[in-house]
């Protein structure tokens, strides 16, 4: 076994440009940009950490699964649609489909009215 290195951040090819804070989401999990970079730039995003994200209406509470939803760029607790069809003998391979992907868990409560709410990502 070899050590590479600790895995707070991951090296990461911009698809698009991103502004530091930006959620960035690769594949099944978010990261969230570490810079601001353009298309093709070489960034590192992080991976591990406590992040105040934006969030719909929905009261959300700590330790709380959450989700990043692609289509309104917030977070919810509302599991994606292929999460919610399966069983519990089965694997969530299809979550990379759906409009949703799993940002972590809530950090600590927050209000309905509450605009953002701290989420341990991954």
């Amino acid at each position: 076994m070899l050590f590479r290195r600790q895995g707070e951040n991951l090296d990461y090819v911009c698809t698009a440009d991103v502004v530091r804070g930006d959620i960035i989401v690769i594949n099944d999990v978010i990261g969230i940009a570490a810079t601001s970079a353009s298309t093709g730039d070489l960034i590192a995003v992080y991976m591990e950490g406590v992040f105040a994200l934006p969030k719909g209406e929905e009261e959300l509470k700590q330790g709380k699964k959450v989700y990043y939803d692609k289509t309104t760029k917030k977070i919810t607790a509302t599991a994606p649609a292929a999460a919610a069809a399966l069983s519990e003998a089965e694997e969530p391979a299809a979550l990379a489909e759906d409009d949703k992907v799993l940002a972590g868990i809530v950090w600590e409560d927050a209000a309905s009215s509450a605009g953002q709410v701290f989420v341990k990502i991954n």
